[in-house]
């Protein structure tokens, strides 16, 4: 089923819902698997290179997308996206398109089991792979939750294959060596938006 403007999101004891005519479908339902414990270790690529999955909480999902100013006409890549949230969100909030890539077979399957139940499957896509190998060139927004160190190596792929007027959103750390273009700070956590100026950074 595919949300309409006439979906409303409700708040109730601060956990979100999304209401479709069918049903109602829990946004939290990713905190009832153990692939959600934050100490499990996902490899986002296959040299060596390993990273805790760590996931943002639903207010900072908001604030990404809020920040980057997601539209129905965007597509939204979320590198190392672990159980799909921030794609999924972007899917069913603003309509837009994305993909995430994950190297975890787990939790891309839970992802697109997650999509079917909110019912946007049909404008996401999960692929199973190394963001050091991805092609992520058509994203007209990118979300990333890396270490330091991951970010600056992934920098390079990033210059290369986006275009200008591209918007990246890291949440807490910063890519060094890219002047941000907005920094904001909610409950103790930075989020930094760059965007890729002509002729790239």
């Amino acid at each position: 089923m595919v949300p309409t403007r006439a979906y409303r999101r409700v708040r109730r004891a601060h956990v979100r819902t999304y209401r479709f005519s069918g049903g109602r479908i829990d946004m939290h339902l990713y905190r009832r698997t153990a692939v959600t414990v934050l100490l499990l270790f996902v490899p986002l690529s296959s040299n060596g290179q390993d990273v805790p999955f760590l996931e943002s909480p639903e207010w900072i999902v908001e604030a990404m997308l809020e920040l980057a100013e997601v539209t129905e006409r965007d597509v939204v890549y979320d590198l190392g996206s672990g159980d799909g949230r921030i794609v999924i969100a972007a899917a069913a909030t603003y309509q837009a398109r994305g993909v995430g890539i994950e190297l975890e077979p787990q939790l891309v399957e839970q992802s697109n089991d997650n999509a079917s139940k909110i019912g946007v499957a049909d404008r996401v896509r999960f692929v199973e792979g190394d963001i050091f190998e991805s092609d992520f060139s058509e994203a007209t927004v990118v979300t990333l939750y890396l270490y330091p160190k991951v970010n600056r190596r992934l920098r390079p792929l990033l210059e290369k294959q986006l275009a200008p007027g591209t918007r990246v959103v890291s949440h807490k750390y910063e890519i060094g060596g890219w002047p941000s273009t907005k920094r904001i700070k909610l409950g103790g956590r930075d989020i930094f938006l760059y965007v890729v100026p002509p002729g790239g950074f």
